[in-house]
């Protein structure tokens, strides 16, 4: 006679949870076992049946387990596997599970969230260190401006879990203990998570269901028995904002989903995050990586699109790679040019619909109409490249300058001994990262560094760029030098007096030095600059008082 399915509690998440006094749920989606028991392991061997429920689900609610215990479920009485929904891997991707406490102490009730144009994320080069190390270091980190802080758990992902916390990190409790205390230093937290890269040699899920299509090993998000697959994605991106008080997800590659369905699962998602936002009263965004150029993944829904807050955009540091590296690297050959970089400021896709060489066929779409904060940009400054350079300074702030001085979210990684503080990465460089910021923050109040409003003209032969911010009475003159030699351009300036508000020439920031006049005054007409090599400088319209 087969077992009785009745429709499961849908309030109680997937996986292990507990429920207080010594009681825990267990739920996992399994349609292809008749049976499955619960096997706790420790502290004590114990064996629970769990009851079969509507459309593959098994059940139970079980006494006398507590945080800390360790399980596995044994389907239809022959093998033993994870829990695909797991938190914590202890003994690695084959071993038990760990039931764990998602009761917290926080702290941080009046933390109210950021929109993501006011993000300044910063991010540790070591994406394996312990979530309490970084603690300590998250003061001077907000003192260097940053509004944000990136913790990545896709690096140090062994188990094959997208909803696992690494316990070599601190599990968990840990993330939990980083989140409320950069909450209460007024730092948003922005996740990266591999979601859609379950799957390990040997993993869990191809066991208990249709996780995956056949031969091609797509995750089924749009085939048969999807509802399941579908639940278990959607539960665990939430849980990150629920459990976790994650104010940015970011999902991870998703370029190799395949999904028809009338209402694709990243559309679903997005639409759960603005509700989940809506629900708690402060800002949640979910983020993606993606190399299609694809603008519809970022279109609002009520638009035509998807509804992603925001895409990595890697054509920006592609197209600066290119710029920086000539003569020194062959680059990709959609990149390399002045060319590219500008259309990579001015649009944010430099593959727009063009014939792509390396692929050899047309790529990628225009994203000329969408607003900045829709880009998320990041340019890790790798030492080899430094080294050849013999420019490392320089070049580094020339990076910082052109990241922080775009029209973007902006992404801060730095490399060396103390990585977890900007300040530690070079002499000057601390500094010259808190003063940028600032200018930043200042510039962005008054409406500038706005996609929308900005014009900026390449100049090929001498590496070098102008890029215009307008908005009303406002106006804002970038000159970049890319080159690695001392040049004078001749620079078309607007009419009226113009004020240098920052130079990375500048002594001041360990740098050679520098011509450019603090005043200078325009007709209209070109003007010859001379501009130190890897330099950047910034003028606004100075008003009369």
């Amino acid at each position: 006679m087969a077992p009785r399915e009745v429709k499961v509690d849908e309030r109680l998440p997937l996986g292990s949870f507990y429920l207080g006094r010594k009681r825990s749920s267990f739920v996992v989606w399994s349609p292809w076992s008749d049976a499955v028991d619960l096997r706790i392991r420790a502290p004590r061997t114990r064996t629970v049946r769990l009851q079969r429920e509507a459309n593959g689900y098994h059940h139970g609610v079980v006494d006398g387990v507590e945080p800390g215990a360790l399980y596995v479920y044994r389907l239809d009485g022959l093998i033993e596997r994870p829990d695909p929904s797991s938190q914590c891997q202890p003994r690695g991707p084959r071993g038990p599970s760990r039931l764990t406490d998602p009761r917290f102490p926080w702290r941080d009730r009046q933390w109210r969230g950021l929109p993501l144009s006011e993000y300044i994320i910063h991010e540790s080069s070591d994406r394996t260190v312990a979530f309490d190390v970084l603690i300590p270091e998250l003061g001077p980190i907000r003192d260097l401006g940053a509004t944000a802080l990136c913790v990545r758990l896709d690096a140090a992902r062994p188990s094959g879990l997208p909803c696992c916390v690494p316990a070599s990190r601190g599990g968990h409790a840990g993330l939990k203990r980083l989140t409320d205390a950069c909450h209460r230093r007024g730092l948003a937290v922005l996740l990266g998570t591999s979601l859609f890269e379950p799957g390990i040699e040997g993993d869990p899920f191809a066991c208990y269901g249709p996780y995956f299509t056949d031969p091609d090993r797509h995750i089924n998000i749009d085939g048969a028995r999807s509802d399941g697959v579908r639940r278990y994605f959607l539960e665990g991106a939430l849980r990150w904002f629920r459990e976790f008080h994650i104010d940015t997800l970011d999902v991870g590659h998703i370029d190799h989903l395949v999904d028809r369905s009338p209402t694709p699962l990243l559309e679903e998602l997005t639409r759960m995050t603005r509700d989940e936002s809506t629900r708690i009263g402060r800002p949640l965004h979910l983020v993606a990586q993606s190399r299609r150029n694809d603008p519809r993944l970022i279109r609002r829904r009520e638009d035509g699109g998807i509804g992603l807050d925001a895409l990595w955009n890697p054509d920006f540091h592609d197209a600066l790679q290119g710029v920086l590296t000539q003569g020194l690297m062959t680059p990709p050959p959609e990149f390399g040019n002045v060319g590219h970089f500008k259309k990579a400021l001015l649009e944010g896709f430099v593959c727009s619909g063009d014939f792509s060489p390396s692929r050899q066929r047309r790529h990628g779409r225009s994203s000329r109409d969408l607003p900045g904060e829709r880009f998320l940009v990041s340019f890790p400054l790798p030492s080899g490249r430094v080294q050849r350079t013999g420019l490392a300074l320089e070049e580094q702030k020339l990076a910082v300058a052109t990241l922080l001085l775009s029209p973007f979210v902006p992404l801060l990684c730095f490399e060396g001994p103390r990585a977890a503080c900007p300040g530690g990465a070079g002499q000057g460089i601390g500094p010259f990262h808190s003063e940028l910021t600032r200018l930043r923050k200042e510039l962005r109040s008054a409406g500038l560094l706005d996609k929308q409003c900005m014009g900026i003209l390449g100049y090929e032969e001498e590496t070098f760029l102008l890029a215009r911010y307008w908005k009303e009475d406002d106006d804002l003159i970038v000159l970049f030098n890319a080159g690695r030699e001392r040049t004078v351009v001749a620079v078309p300036i607007p009419a009226g007096p113009w004020l240098l508000r920052f130079n990375s020439a500048d002594t001041r920031w360990n740098g050679p030095g520098s011509r450019l006049p603090d005043m200078m005054h325009g007709r209209d007409a070109d003007i010859p600059l001379e501009f130190t090599a890897r330099s950047c400088a910034v003028y606004t319209r100075h008003k009369a008082m």
